[in-house]
């Protein structure tokens, strides 16, 4: 081991000598006349000048093979070795915790927990968002947990979990790492807190979120870092994440009007509850039709449709509550979609009209009722207005979705006789088209 700073000069036969200066009163290394080496180090004033604490250092030198035979050394020495230099093995490693695989996510053992990245709204209409919706269900449940941007909700699955990352405030929008990040660490706070050992997920984030893999995976892996979780990130699902979802058989249509005020054979639908209570679009209808003293009158139940049938119009309240103080549950609000689904489909009722409103200051309600909405009424031929009164138009502000559905005109809008006039005569020409066949 040689001190730092030290000079070495090698003569002609290969002898070693050394020079050392420390602050003008260094040790002076000489080298004799048959090359071996010898070094004396002295200690000034400022030093230890003590005999016993003199050291001498000499090696040994053989003709065959040289051989460095450290002798004696000062225990006491600052002066650093070359070794102390060296870091432990593990220091500075970064612990790997993402494990990438190819495959199937939902053939992941069944003592996985699940995550995946969903929109405040719940809407989870494409990507592998679709399968979770279809294979776990339970929206309504997960709308009732009023989970905000940068949180998680979470579903058990028999000895596991389900967590749903809520990176954006609306299914058309793109998330931002930031509130990511927020969402994974609150569902490592879960995971820690319930034992959870194992998690599997796909590229969160990315695919139809746009996010890079690359800024993603070190924020997982940062985010779990000491933490006894092992991560399986599947990749299979992100190369099926833009495959379209299946068509929806019903039809949306944004209307800028209060739903009152909607073309004639439309069913009108409001919220009530068991208490006699009604909303204010029940309040509007109810003006123009008077039924709500019927309303009060009728037996109901929490879930069900109450249907009324005024001015040749039909009418559907929906009780959602017991009494109108209570909050406003979405498990409640499923039920009684699914019986409102029944009903219009005995009536023959084609056109379905929801109006756009408030809850609790959350102005994202309207959009979480719509997201039940186009699950219940997936496969169900109807064409659904949502109509926002004037007041109530800042709600469309930042959703792709609902400004793409607003093609239906305010210049068409009152003019289905017109339509069905023109869908008459296309069922005309088909006719006469058929007969000059048949006579052919």
């Amino acid at each position: 081991s040689v001190p730092d700073n030290s000079d070495w000069d090698q003569d002609e036969e290969g002898a070693v000598g050394v020079s050392w200066d420390q602050d003008k009163e260094g040790v002076s290394w000489d080298e004799d006349k048959e090359g071996a080496v010898g070094g004396t180090i002295d200690r000034d004033s400022s030093g230890i000048d003590d005999s016993s604490s003199k050291k001498t250092t000499s090696w040994c030198d053989d003709d065959e093979d040289e051989k460095e035979n450290w002798k004696s050394y000062p225990q006491n020495d600052n002066r650093k070795s070359k070794n102390n230099n060296k870091k432990p093995q593990n220091q500075g490693k970064q612990e790997h915790k993402v494990k990438e695989v190819s495959g199937d996510l939902f053939a992941a053992p069944k003592d996985n927990s699940l995550a995946h990245c969903v929109a405040a709204d719940m809407r989870m209409g494409s990507g592998i968002a679709v399968t979770f919706k279809r294979d776990f269900k339970n929206q309504a449940q997960l709308l009732d947990q009023r989970r905000g941007v940068g949180e998680v909700a979470i579903l058990e699955d028999n000895d596991r979990y389900i967590y749903y990352l809520i990176t954006k405030k609306y299914s058309t929008g793109k998330p931002r790492g930031e509130d990511l990040k927020k969402s994974l660490m609150e569902m490592k706070d879960h995971c820690v807190d319930h034992g959870v050992k194992k998690l599997s997920m796909p590229r969160i984030g990315c695919g139809l979120d746009r996010l890079e893999w690359r800024d993603v995976k070190p924020m997982i892996e940062e985010v779990f870092v000491g933490v006894d979780i092992s991560i399986t990130v599947y990749n299979w699902n992100s190369d099926n994440e833009d495959k379209k979802p299946p068509n929806s058989k019903s039809f949306y249509k944004t209307r800028i009007i209060p739903l009152v005020d909607i073309e004639r054979e439309t069913g009108l639908v409001f919220f009530g509850s068991e208490d006699g209570n009604i909303d204010e679009c029940g309040k509007m209808l109810d003006r123009k039709y008077d039924f709500s003293f019927d309303y009060r009158k009728q037996q109901k139940h929490v879930g069900t449709v109450q249907k009324f049938v005024k001015k040749q119009e039909y009418i559907y309240g929906l009780v959602v509550k017991k009494k109108e103080s209570d909050p406003l549950s979405y498990v409640n609000l499923e039920q009684c979609l699914t019986d409102l689904k029944k009903k219009i489909r005995e009536d023959k009722t084609e056109f379905i009209g929801f109006q756009a409103y408030i809850e609790n200051n959350d102005e994202l309600a309207f959009e979480k009722f719509m997201s039940l909405v186009r699950t219940v009424f997936f496969y169900s031929p109807n064409e659904i207005h949502l109509c926002y009164p004037k007041e109530l138009e800042h709600l469309l502000k930042g959703n792709e979705t609902q400004r793409t559905e607003r093609n239906y005109s305010e210049e068409t809008a009152g003019k289905r006789e017109f339509l069905g006039d023109k869908k008459k005569n296309i069922n005309d020409k088909k006719r006469d088209a058929g007969k000059n066949w048949r006579e052919k």
